[in-house]
């Protein structure tokens, strides 16, 4: 069963090495990480991801996003900004992985991980496994 900290930890596993130099980029080869043929604008770059997707936050039922959308909280209600943009719920993580992962929530999904060669990964409607540490 995945533990608490495991998957922000495990977001982090794809980025340890991947960005040495600061820039945001993605060295795929000193990673391993072989990315799909989908969301290839942004397999080469590091964005933050949500431990919980943003989209179960409480925010999710501000007149903001209901009557606007969660661009429009980002920028004009401090509640949802402090929810969207808290740090405990932030990890780095290649931004392919990111977009595969949408708005899934994390799971065990039976059978063997696929693809992405040193990141492997479980994808399936509305679940998501990430790589098991250790």
């Amino acid at each position: 069963m995945l533990g608490k900290t495991e998957p922000s930890t495990a977001f982090v596993v794809y980025t340890s090495d991947h960005d040495s130099d600061g820039s945001g980029s993605v060295d795929h080869q000193a990673c391993g990480y072989v990315p799909p043929q989908s969301y290839t604008n942004r397999a080469n770059r590091i964005e933050w991801e949500h431990i919980v997707p943003a989209s179960l936050l409480p925010a999710h039922q501000f007149d903001c996003w209901v009557h606007g959308s969660r661009d429009k909280c980002e920028r004009e209600d401090p509640r949802a900004q402090a929810m969207i943009f808290d740090l405990h719920i932030l990890a780095p993580a290649i931004g392919q992985v990111n977009a595969l992962r949408s708005n899934d929530r994390y799971t065990e999904i039976p059978g063997p991980p696929s693809g992405l060669e040193a990141c492997p990964i479980q994808d399936e409607s509305n679940a998501f496994e990430p790589p098991r540490l250790g």
